[in-house]
């Protein structure tokens, strides 16, 4: 081969290689601004109820944001999963539970799967409560009676179950199964309520195989939640009895923090670099943990019995936690725990948050936009979207918002540019 035809060969290669790193990563690049658009999970991406969207709009007319369409759903409280252009939640039909996934363009169902024997609940509602976790192919769904399911994201089929009561002579509890599960690298964790020693299960995600087993305790409501801090990887459950952090490796206690009180509901918050949040309703508390390896503690910076929490988790914005205590909604200092205001009239609510607001739903199905600021509370906008009890948190995945009831699912349009 000639030199000239060499060279020419060579610059043909880069500018090729050129074009396809430009292509790749170009695509890459939407991939991964489409994926930070998701929300894969109870509680959204890290499972603090913030999103990082903004230009949402905060202005609409007097009957609220665009309606992208409403469903006819089912008793249950389990909220919305989005991902990849597909919604997933759950819900209770005749006498059975069910996990299904609807197209967000349209709400049109593409698929269902039965969860089994339906929770009648002569307290409150029938069927599911807990959120289903979407991991790449997957989708994990736990029913209230305690059967864990791996299903096909794209299909709906089984991969795999476990019955957590009878593979674990697990105790339920009388609201039944609530934790939505976690996935944590190629685990999947989940308070399961066994027996000895086996109240938190780490199974193996694409199997269901048991890799490890933690703790006696019985089980609460809540979810766990992931994070990093004192140089180990901490996974922190909120049992019935205490806030326990794991370590997802090997299943070993990093710490534990005994807490009175049975019916908890709340998901822990993780304040970075080293605070977590946690509430019930006997009150709140911010720990904080200490050292590392051996030396690793926990210590209560402050408990309020003041600031009690039942089912409505937390937000945390620049210093100062959002969230309803009963039927107040209010604003607490993170160092000190001291209120920095209050506000009465809504009712009980649930709430997210996203570019510097709070998007609440009430109980009674009004949707509300509130400045997320320490100073005071700024109402932006409202509108009744809903009827009937509204338990299950918002959902924001594209610009757009997924609320639910007892009865219906609606999705509306927050996006500022139509058609997103």
């Amino acid at each position: 081969m000639c030199p000239f035809k060499s060279h020419r060969v060579r610059r043909t290669l880069i500018l090729t290689l050129s074009m396809v790193w430009f292509i790749t990563t170009d695509s890459t690049a939407q991939d991964l601004a489409m994926a930070s658009q998701d929300w894969p999970q109870w509680r959204g991406p890290e499972r603090d109820g913030v999103s990082s969207e903004t230009g949402l709009l905060t202005e609409w007319p007097a009957e609220g944001p665009r309606e992208v369409w409403r469903i006819r759903g089912g008793s249950g409280y389990s909220t919305v999963a989005v991902v990849g252009g597909r919604a997933f939640t759950m819900f209770a039909s005749g006498d059975a539970e069910f996990a299904v996934c609807l197209d967000v363009t349209s709400g049109k169902e593409i698929w269902r799967a039965g969860l089994g024997e339906l929770l009648v609940d002569n307290d409150g509602a029938d069927g599911p409560r807990s959120t289903p976790t979407v991991d790449d192919d997957r989708v994990y769904v736990v029913s209230a009676m305690g059967r864990l399911y791996s299903l096909d994201v794209a299909t709906g089929v089984e991969h795999w179950h476990v019955d957590l009561r009878e593979d674990y002579s697990a105790s339920m509890p009388r609201y039944g199964y609530s934790g939505s599960p976690l996935v944590e690298g190629e685990l999947l964790l989940i308070e399961s309520g066994g027996a000895a020693g086996k109240s938190i299960l780490a199974l193996n995600k694409r199997t269901g195989e048991e890799v490890w087993s933690s703790q006696r305790d019985l089980m609460s409501y809540s979810s766990p939640i992931a994070f990093d801090a004192g140089g180990e990887r901490h996974v922190v459950f909120f049992t019935a009895w205490a806030v326990v952090a794991i370590s997802p490796e090997d299943g070993r206690t990093l710490w534990r923090h005994d807490w009175v009180g049975t019916d908890n509901m709340v998901t822990p918050i993780f304040i970075a670099p080293n605070r977590i949040f946690v509430s019930s309703w006997t009150g709140a508390s911010v720990l904080e943990i200490t050292g590392s390896g051996e030396e690793m503690a926990i210590q209560e910076l402050w408990h309020k019995e003041t600031l009690r929490n039942g089912y409505n988790s937390w937000v945390h914005h620049e210093g100062h936690l959002y969230g309803y205590d009963g039927s107040i909604l209010k604003c607490v200092n993170v160092e000190t725990g001291e209120l920095a205001w209050q506000t009465r009239g809504q009712g009980e609510g649930t709430l997210i948050m996203a570019d510097g607001n709070l998007i609440i739903l009430t109980v009674d199905g009004e949707l509300v936009v509130a400045q997320a600021s320490s100073d005071e509370y700024r109402e932006i906008a409202t509108a009744q979207v809903l009827e009937g009890s509204c338990l299950s948190s918002p959902t924001l995945a594209a610009g757009r918002l997924y609320l639910r009831n007892l009865m219906e699912i609606v999705c509306l349009d927050l996006a500022q540019k139509k058609g997103i």
